[in-house]
Formats: C-alpha cells, structure tokens, sequence
C-alpha cells in the first residue's frame, strides 16, 4: 500500500536482513537503529540508515540512495599521501579509515591500536619508540617517512609486513568510525541506476478517460525500468584495498495510486498494453475504474502515481551479505470525463 509519506515524496521504509551465504534468509528488523526517514538495513552485520536524495518519485531520473547515516555509519573520506621528490608508489590518496586501520599523513602508513600485544613486541616485528601508545603500521613501499624509516619489501608488493611503532599520540582521526563497505554499498546501489515506470495508460493520458469504463495500466519494460534480460548489476571497488560490493535489482511489482483517494491497483508484473484489435472493455489484472470525474480536482485532472518495488540484493567480496526492497516511481496527470445521457419526449 502506498502511505502518505511516499505521497509527500520521502520513503519512510524498515527492512534488514541478517547476513546469510543464500538469497533465501529471513528478514529481521536492525536493532538500535531508528531512521528519520529512510531505509533501514544491515550492511555487513551493520545496521545503517540510508536516506534517498531524490525520493521515489524520480520524473524519469534514476534514484539515488543518500550518504550513510545512523548505526555505526560514516561516509567515504579520502586524505592526501605526502608525495614529494621521492619515490612513491600507489595512489596519490588513501582512505582515511579502512579496515586494516586508519592513515598516518607523517608515517604515509595505516596504523591500528596494537595495545594488546606483549610490551616486549611480538617475533618478526620491528618497534620503534619507547614511550607513547603502540600500534601496528601497514606502510606503503618504496617509501621514506618523516621519521627516517626506509619501508621496502621487493616480495610483498604494494604493503610490507606489519611493524610496531610507538606514538606519543594517536594520528588525527584515529578511532573515528567509518565503515567503508557501507559506502561501497551506497556507490554500488546507486550505479545501478533504477528507474521509476514508463506509465502507459489506455485510454491514454493524452485524451481522457470516461467514468465507470476500464483503465488499462502499464509499463513500457526494458533497460532500467523493467529489465527482460536478467538483473540489473554493479560493482563498486576499493581503490586501495581487497574490498568490492556486487549489487544486483530486479522489479517484483507495481502499485498505482491513481488519484481518486481509493486503494492502489497491485499489479504483479508490468501490466499488459493495449493494442489496436484488443477489447478495450476486457483489461487484463491491472486496470482501475474511475467512479467520478476529474473535473473537481486541481487542473481538473488526477495524478497518478506509479511505484515500482526493486528487490535489491548484495554480495560483499563474492558473498551474499542480505537484501532489501527499495521503490522507485513516477507520476503523470490524467483527465477523467462523465458523459451524460439526456433522455425525454419530443
């Protein structure tokens, strides 16, 4: 059923899933997190809220999902690497906060607390400093730091084996929450570009239609409206890291308020259109009747408001990570007529 909040253009919608290895996994609502406005969701065992920009009702542009927030999320943040006259390999910017820890501009290293290691250290591990708090470095190769460290290691590419280091404080932004999955999820989602129905009505919206005769609904299919050749797909990719999300969305039914404050049509499949030879008295499932006329309403027409639902599902470095249900519309205007019939004596 379509709510007044999707009417007034926000998306005020609750659904998770737990993680799972198979598509097939029972949903669950995320605990702790409460959206605004919204879709709640677990992405990676986290619990985000992630707005739409654009609402469902798209006018023929593709829908697009907000920045992170809520839950334990954060957005993508980048940090420069002090490139100078040395040799420097990699890109010339890092994430500032990754999964292996968050970035050192003066050490041009990630760093993570290493606070519960031996103070002695551990075999294999190089320390430098006494006193302050130690963490583990993961330094980029071929590189010299301020501190005159020469990191180089001609087998283990771009990332040397781990050293401890002793910091008397913590690198800026140290322990600032950022999930980066999250955002790799958000640029995944949206570069699947989803798009709200091509909606085809007969009688067309170009005319009009009478009271008390069928209205046939539909969507013209293909592309990113109604795909007919698979699942649409996308990938979003770490620049630095292993890490990658592959999302994929398929429709799985229409609703159509047309207007007239009765309940929505529910179609289950894009709707069947109308072509010369066929009755236009026998419409298939999808199809509603007008009872009044449009006259009253504002510009004397209805507006109709058509929403695609789009199963969404993820898989995170190859492995299904859980699934949601997002809806995507358009809207277009529809004049109504009453044809009167006067009857008498001559």
């Amino acid at each position: 059923m379509l709510g007044s909040a999707l009417l007034s253009g926000s998306i005020a919608v609750t659904v998770a899933l737990a993680l799972a290895t198979s598509p097939a996994v029972p949903r669950v609502q995320p605990g702790g997190v409460e959206c605004a406005a919204g879709t709640s969701v677990v992405i990676d065992g986290e619990a985000e809220c992630i707005p739409w920009v654009t609402g469902p009702v798209t006018h023929g542009e593709a829908a697009q999902l907000g920045e992170p927030g809520g839950g334990g999320g954060g957005g993508r943040s980048m940090c420069p690497r002090p490139i100078g006259g040395q040799q420097y390999h990699g890109p010339t910017e890092v994430r500032c906060h990754s999964n292996i820890g968050w970035y050192s501009h003066d050490w041009d290293c990630f760093l993570d607390s290493a606070d519960d290691l031996p103070a002695a250290g551990m075999p294999g591990y190089e320390r430098h400093g006494d006193d302050g708090q130690v963490f583990r470095a993961l330094c980029w190769a071929v590189t010299t730091n301020p501190h005159g460290l020469q990191h180089w290691h001609p087998s283990a590419g771009i990332w040397l084996a781990p050293t401890l280091v002793v910091l008397a404080e913590p690198p800026e932004g140290f322990g600032e929450a950022g999930p980066d999955i999250v955002a790799l999820w958000v640029e995944a989602v949206n570069a699947l570009g989803m798009l709200g129905p091509e909606i085809g009505t007969a009688p067309p919206v170009t005319g009009s239609a009478l009271v008390n005769l069928p209205v046939w609904l539909w969507t013209e299919t293909g592309g990113a409206v109604w795909p007919q050749d698979g699942p649409l797909a996308a990938t979003a990719s770490d620049p630095v890291l292993p890490d990658w999300v592959d999302a994929f969305a398929e429709p799985v039914g229409m609703e159509w308020d047309m207007g007239d404050g009765r309940d929505p049509v529910v179609c289950r499949d894009p709707g069947q259109a109308w072509e010369p030879g066929l009755d236009l008295r026998v419409p298939g499932e999808c199809h509603h009747v007008y009872v009044r006329a449009s006259r009253h309403q504002p510009d004397g027409q209805y507006e109709i408001t058509a929403v695609t639902t789009w199963r969404v599902w993820w898989d995170i470095n190859g492995v299904f990570d859980g699934e949601v249900e997002l809806p995507v519309g358009s809207t277009t205007a529809y004049q109504v007529d009453e044809v009167q019939v006067l009857t008498g004596t001559g």
